[in-house]
């Protein structure tokens, strides 16, 4: 399995920064077979989703 590209990024941009890393993990992870999510793990996916939407739309709320 290739590796991630390793030469280096030779612009500190932001921009440019963020696309070195997207490329990379994007090849890392098409690399991987592909698995269903397990029912835990999606469980607390939604929870973590349901929790920052309602900081988005409520940042004073407290979690209980």
């Amino acid at each position: 399995m290739p590796g991630p590209q390793t030469h280096w990024v030779h612009s500190s941009s932001p921009h440019a920064i963020q696309r070195h890393l997207g490329r990379n993990l994007r090849q890392v992870y098409a690399a991987l077979p592909s698995e269903p999510v397990p029912e835990a793990m999606a469980a607390l996916l939604r929870r973590l989703d349901t929790t920052q939407s309602q900081r988005v739309s409520d940042p004073d709320a407290t979690e209980d």
